[in-house]
């Protein structure tokens, strides 16, 4: 028989615990998810922090004290803490092009999908990885507005090669909406192409400030930084942008390549063999390659040219102040002639036309 004085013990103990608060839940957190945290002291410790915006480690200064778990004393820390397989990295739709076409910059300008503009994918070439358009789809952008469809839902499309391979003006691209799939006319890239960056280490956290073209300035493109989107001058062609090469052979024949950093037209010596696209014989043959297009060919009219092929550009009408349609033949012709309304826009200007002048329908 229990003495009263146990009872007595007993009761108070299980009221007391009956009374103290529940301890929370476990609150679990990804640590590799977390910013990069300097903490309240000053020191300087050189440290690693996981960035899952560009899927690598990253160094950061920590100061000593406080912060938070994703801090680490050296990369290959951090890498076996946080890194995964590439398989479960999240990934865009579309296939890698088998092959990069052209001439390839070494390096690594990207480090998965998510550092890669608009549908771009992060791709492998022979020496390094690049941002490049999925084989299935085409330049440009869905429109972002929704578009309001009570019908049943419809599938007309299962990728951009669905809607014409490209080749109508103005392009369709494959388009979801709900539950609808559809080709709508797509919303043009900036002309020219991205700058090349490297990935780099910064001690600043990688914020995007672009998603695509469409969040920059019309000569502007959004690009991979080297640590995340945002945008950059544009560059006209990649040929552009290949570093001056003399070949191993040892004429001496002067020549110029374009500086995509001095964004100008600079002499080298060529060798005589190999080398690569970005060398021409004049200055001027550069500067008409990859400068600035010269406001001169705004005022050239439309030119078909002597071939039979049948290309739809864009040609600045001075008289009218407006880009117009017409049909290229395929060679010759004159440099008012472009792939898109944007890119002409950007040349020759969008100033308006007298109010007494007549249009005609593209």
């Amino acid at each position: 028989m229990h003495h009263p004085s146990s009872l007595f013990l007993l009761a108070g103990t299980l009221l007391l615990l009956h009374q103290l608060p529940l301890a929370p839940a476990k609150l679990i957190v990804d640590i590799c998810r977390l910013p990069p945290q300097r903490g309240n002291c000053l020191a300087l410790f050189i440290r690693w922090y996981y960035n899952p915006r560009v899927g690598r480690c990253l160094v950061f200064i920590y100061g000593g004290c406080l912060g938070n778990a994703n801090n680490f004393h050296s990369r290959s820390a951090c890498e076996r803490r946080c890194m995964r397989p590439a398989t479960t990295l999240p990934v865009k739709p579309g296939t890698c092009p088998a092959r990069v076409e052209g001439e390839v910059m070494c390096g690594q300008f990207c480090s998965t999908d998510a550092s890669c503009p608009g549908n771009e994918r992060c791709c492998r070439t022979i020496c390094g990885r690049q941002c490049r358009l999925p084989s299935e789809a085409i330049p440009g952008y869905c429109p972002r507005t929704q578009r309001r469809l009570d019908r049943p839902c419809l599938t007309s499309c299962t990728t951009d090669l669905d809607c014409g391979f490209g080749l109508h003006i103005p392009r369709r691209k494959c388009c979801r909406y709900g539950c609808h799939q559809l080709c709508v006319k797509a919303e043009e890239e900036h002309p020219g192409v991205c700058p090349k960056r490297e990935l780099v280490y910064t001690f600043a956290p990688c914020n995007d400030t672009c998603k695509d073209d469409r969040d920059c300035p019309l000569k502007q493109k959004c690009c991979f930084t080297g640590c995340s989107l945002g945008c950059l001058d544009s560059v006209r062609s990649d040929r552009c942008q290949l570093p001056p090469d003399g070949g191993p052979c040892y004429a001496y024949m002067p020549r110029y390549y374009y500086s995509p950093s001095r964004k100008r037209c600079l002499r080298f010596i060529y060798g005589g063999c190999r080398g690569n696209s970005n060398r021409f014989k004049t200055k001027k043959a550069c500067e008409k390659a990859c400068g600035k297009i010269s406001p001169e060919v705004c005022e050239l009219p439309s030119e078909t040219g002597p071939c039979r092929a049948y290309s739809e550009f864009f040609y600045y009408n001075s008289t009218l102040s407006s880009c117009k349609k017409f049909v290229y033949g395929g060679c010759k012709g004159n440099d008012n002639r472009f792939y898109t309304r944007l890119e002409c826009k950007m040349v020759c200007g969008t100033s308006s036309k007298p109010a007494n002048s007549t249009t005609t329908s593209d």
